[in-house]
């Protein structure tokens, strides 16, 4: 899976996010390179109390953010969460959303993909491409906290 940079991205007041107290970490994926070894992508996922709604903010390398919410049911909402905000932060994936290799379905060439609802196998290679796109190192690593 490719990213690619599409816009610039919303400015990060026009999220849910400028009031973080009312909701409750849930987990964080990081993408590490040898440049940026502190994150050069980083996925914050909260839940609201007594919600099901998974809330995700996303900063890759500084310079682009977004934030994304999935609720409901039926579905992987982490990863619907994730896509949202990469959407918002002008983020764009190209390739098979279930990772090289993964999936019987074929997806057309040139025209992006989305992850949502596919689960955190395709939430690894989402952060892994855009470390990628952003860096252009290829060696990624995505940690789970």
């Amino acid at each position: 899976m490719k990213a690619k940079f599409a816009s610039e991205g919303l400015d990060w007041h026009d999220g849910p996010f400028r009031r973080i107290t009312d909701k409750t970490l849930n987990s964080v994926m990081v993408a590490v390179t040898n440049k940026y070894p502190t994150g050069a992508v980083i996925a914050k996922f909260y839940r609201a109390p007594r919600s099901g709604v998974i809330h995700c903010a996303l900063w890759v390398g500084g310079e682009r953010r977004g934030w994304g919410t999935a609720g409901g049911w039926g579905y992987h909402k982490h990863s619907a969460a994730l896509s949202e905000a990469m959407g918002r932060a002008g983020v764009e994936l190209y390739g098979n959303p279930y990772g090289e290799g993964r999936g019987d379905e074929t997806f057309p060439k040139g025209k992006p993909v989305h992850i949502d609802g596919r689960g955190h196998g395709s939430m690894v290679d989402a952060m892994q491409a855009m470390a990628r796109a952003h860096t252009g190192e290829r060696k990624v690593r995505v940690i789970d906290l």
